[in-house]
């Protein structure tokens, strides 16, 4: 489902670009499983926290990753790539912005320095695909 919007201008030190419509993920059974997974790992584990993180990808692999969460094939074991500021993904190619929440778990993360930028600007490693979810995705 996709809504459009007025015309958007993200601000960023980059050259920016125009929020072309906003889209709501709506996967109900999703959302199930990552609210459970949550109150679970609250219950048995130190979450250290809650966070919006943003990948960027192309419009034609949007539904896929709606509907798969990000996961390539059911034996998937790969780790799972995420930038915690949304402009450092702006300046790409690709015409998809895609805001997921995402549980911060020890071991089961890394923040990743990005080489020539400022400390903050990270990469965020998810090692578990049961530790996020999509929000929205922004079509440029």
């Amino acid at each position: 489902m996709t809504a459009s919007v007025p015309k958007l201008v993200v601000i960023s030190p980059r050259p920016s670009k125009s929020i072309q419509s906003i889209g709501l993920v709506v996967n109900q059974k999703a959302i199930e499983n990552y609210e459970k997974n949550k109150d679970f790992l609250k219950k048995s584990t130190k979450i250290d926290s809650e966070v919006y993180a943003y990948h960027s990808t192309l419009p034609t692999n949007v539904a896929h990753i709606i509907q798969n969460n990000l996961v390539l094939s059911l034996q998937d074991d790969h780790k799972y790539c995420f930038f915690e500021r949304p402009e450092l993904k702006l300046n790409h190619q690709h015409h998809c912005l895609i805001i997921f929440k995402v549980l911060l778990l020890p071991q089961r993360y890394e923040r990743v320095k990005l080489e020539g930028r400022e400390s903050y600007c990270q990469q965020l490693i998810i090692k578990d695909s049961s530790l996020f979810i999509p929000l929205y995705v922004l079509y440029f």
